[in-house]
């Protein structure tokens, strides 16, 4: 299988009952969150987030460093690799507790 097929499987999120992993999160005004064409769906959102009663981690859209948001209890970890220099991860207990931050310079060939 070649990595654009297996992408293609991929989900479309990652939870548990703490955590809910996407692209671009679940955004307050979001009718069908999971409908992929959608401008408020977890692939293109860029408006405030719920708060869905666990925390979100998302990317898509840059930020200097990782930014918390206590109103939906989400963080976005997107950092704009190709614009600061650094890509960003964060690695996270099961419960939703954030153990660190993890930041990998950029190939300045990779902008």
């Amino acid at each position: 299988m070649d990595d654009v097929s297996w992408m293609k499987e991929l989900p479309l999120f990652w939870g548990n009952e703490h955590l809910f992993v996407s692209h671009a999160g679940i955004a307050e005004q979001a009718v069908n969150p999971f409908k992929e064409d959608d401008g408020y769906s977890v692939l293109w959102n860029r408006s405030p987030l719920k708060n869905i009663g666990k925390l979100q981690i998302i990317g898509h859209t840059p930020s200097k460093e990782p930014k918390y948001d206590e109103h939906s209890h989400s963080w976005n970890i997107d950092t704009g690799a190709a614009y600061s220099g650094y890509l960003t991860g964060v690695k996270v207990q099961p419960n939703g507790e954030v153990i660190e931050f993890i930041q990998e310079k950029t190939d300045s060939r990779d902008k």
